[in-house]
């Protein structure tokens, strides 16, 4: 069933919008995504800081798809979209929430990346900002909740990190690589092995993540796609500077659990980053106002194929409808790639490989998937503890030192032989 709108009828834009809805359901077309991404200054952007770019996620969704930069904040998305991503959200109005919602009502897929902070790596110090989407109630209607807390873990990427470092009076910083808990490192099981959105990915790194909880509704149906391993746990601190003690211990630790209170929950858990939520959605305009002043509805067009801006709310979605929510606004952000790469060595594209394949499974491509997840990807070696990291290294060591003594009595015998050669010659 393709849902589409009653009011304000067009031939020419009801035609537009019954072969977009149609071609969402069939294949060989070129698909068409419909990307939201935060406006940041460009010139605050050349000194990192006003917001998250994604240069190098547009870059990546250019190559597979056609690509419409979205400006939600007309109350509708480009009738040619098959699916609509919105990355890093901040502060969106009501029409940009009711287009987001009435696309979903059509029976698309919107793919939300977003939580309620951000973070900025600028002048030598880290810094945590407020990032608000204005989306919380829309996601409570839908059953969705980011909380507003970060998820820390055990199982973490470096980062080449500004470290403060105590002298006397007096604070230097200094560029180290260090464990950061804050970049969390996913693997499996981690990264759901059932599900062809993660089901081939090795690895990914979720950067400043908050967790997710879902309210079950027999309606839908809930896959975790990310989750961090059983030693996460959560700070509320806007402070993410990395620190080392005297001793090199960092600032950056789990709290100690309260051994004397019964009903105390448990500091390390499993915390939800991913999931896709898939059935039948029932709009949040329903019982809500109208975001639609009445002169708007008389409006010039904005989007090419639409005549006016429609005002009428479709109720309820079709069981086709999805919701992919990832609580991040900067795993995929430019600068923080820049950072993974430096601290991993290697070309890093583990978050692209997570999105371009969350358009492919939400487009219902499974062949370009399955291909892509074959493609060029940093298939990282997986974390060890500090114990066997010296292991490994003292036995490199010894590897070496044995090869250098192998070498030192092969040379010897090799003198040896020659000494009782030349000695054999004299005396004959």
């Amino acid at each position: 069933m393709v849902q589409l709108p009653t009011q304000n009828f067009d031939p020419t834009a009801f035609r537009l919008a019954l072969d977009a809805g149609l071609k969402r359901f069939a294949t060989g077309f070129t698909k068409i995504v419909a990307l939201s991404l935060p406006q940041i200054d460009p010139q605050m952007a050349q000194y990192q800081i006003g917001g998250p770019t994604f240069s190098t996620l547009e870059k990546a969704v250019t190559r597979e798809y056609g690509i419409r930069p979205e400006d939600l904040s007309d109350g509708s998305v480009a009738p040619d979209a098959d699916i609509l991503a919105v990355v890093a959200p901040r502060q969106l109005d009501q029409k940009s929430i009711f287009a987001i919602d009435q696309f979903l009502m059509r029976g698309g897929t919107v793919i939300l990346a977003t939580s309620p902070f951000t973070a900025e790596l600028s002048g030598g110090k880290l810094r945590l900002r407020d990032w608000d989407s204005n989306l919380q109630q829309w996601l409570a209607h839908n059953g969705l909740d980011i909380r507003k807390t970060l998820v820390l873990d055990k199982q973490n990427a470096r980062l080449p990190a500004p470290i403060a470092r105590q002298s006397g009076d007096y604070e230097f910083r200094d560029v180290q690589m260090i464990d950061y808990p804050y970049f969390i490192d996913l693997r499996p099981p981690g990264l759901a092995a059932d599900h062809p959105v993660t089901g081939n990915l090795p690895q990914v790194t979720m950067a400043w993540a908050s967790p997710i909880v879902v309210e079950p509704d027999p309606a839908r149906r809930v896959s975790v796609l990310l989750e961090s391993s059983p030693d996460s746990w959560l700070r509320k601190s806007m402070n993410i500077m990395p620190s080392l003690d005297a001793d090199g211990h960092s600032n950056l630790v789990a709290p100690t659990p309260d051994r004397n209170s019964a009903n105390a929950a448990p500091v390390t858990a499993r915390r939800t980053l991913g999931v896709a939520v898939q059935g039948r959605f029932n709009s949040f305009f329903t019982d809500t106002a109208s975001p639609w002043d009445p002169s708007d509805i008389h409006s010039a067009p904005t989007k090419p194929g639409l005549t006016a801006p429609d005002a009428s709310v479709i109720a309820r979605s079709p069981e086709s409808a999805r919701i992919v929510l990832y609580s991040s606004n900067d795993f995929m952000d430019d600068q923080i790639l820049n950072s993974i790469v430096a601290g991993s060595g290697t070309q890093y594209l583990g978050p692209l490989q997570l999105f371009m394949n969350t358009l492919d499974w939400g487009l219902q491509d499974e062949q370009l998937l399955d291909i892509r997840s074959r493609g060029h990807f940093n298939r990282s070696l997986s974390p060890m503890e500090r114990q066997t990291q010296l292991l490994i290294e003292y036995f490199n060591y010894g590897l070496a030192l044995l090869w250098l003594l192998l070498l030192a009595l092969v040379n010897w015998l090799q003198s040896l032989l020659h000494r009782r050669h030349y000695r054999q010659g004299l005396l004959l």
